[in-house]
């Protein structure tokens, strides 16, 4: 039930990692189905806007990907999901920052790509302005302007919220680079 999903939220720090994503993966398909309710999901994830763990954030992407793309025709719907997520994900990219630093380990800097993305995603405006001054710079001639492990989200949001030129940058990069992750930024 939603009351209980939301208490669930609330006592996060009781449950593992693994208990929190198949929670939140259970709750999403509940409402996706229809049986569960997709206020008690919201609620639930509501709870965890300080996660700390790269795991659990895939999740509640996935999970409110998958309750988006449930109302994806319906425009007011939509944008109070978009909505939401800013709300969610906000503080937590926020905090994390786009610098990586020397003894981060590996998942915090997925961590850092996945909410930069979502966060970019659900139209964070100050997160989208330093995506884009770093795409400006790096196509001024910084190549240091963009670090390696943000050039796929970085240009996923300038071809995004930009236009046929961040475009035609975007894909002059990928048809000239070799390097095969650089290969990478042909999915924007």
């Amino acid at each position: 039930p939603p009351e209980r999903l939301t208490r669930l939220g609330h006592a996060k720090d009781l449950l593992s990692v693994e208990d929190k994503i198949g929670l939140m993966g259970d709750a999403a398909a509940l409402a996706v189905a229809g049986d569960g309710t997709t206020a008690g999901l919201l609620a639930f994830l509501e709870g965890f806007k300080d996660e700390k763990s790269y795991l659990v954030w895939c999740q509640i992407s996935s999970s409110l990907h998958q309750v988006r793309s449930v109302f994806s025709s319906n425009k007011e719907v939509a944008d109070g999901l978009k909505k939401y997520a800013l709300k969610l994900v906000s503080p937590a990219a926020e905090s994390i920052g786009w610098e990586f630093g020397d003894e981060e380990d590996y998942l915090t800097g997925l961590l850092r790509k996945l909410l930069i993305a979502m966060a970019g995603g659900a139209g964070h405006e100050s997160i989208i302005a330093e995506a884009k001054r770093r795409f400006d710079s790096w196509k001024s001639g910084n190549a240091s302007a963009i670090h390696p492990n943000l050039r796929s989200v970085i240009f996923d949001m300038n071809v995004a919220q930009g236009g046929e030129a961040e475009y035609q940058t975007v894909k002059d990069e990928y048809v000239k680079t070799t390097s095969v992750d650089g290969k990478e930024i042909g999915r924007a």
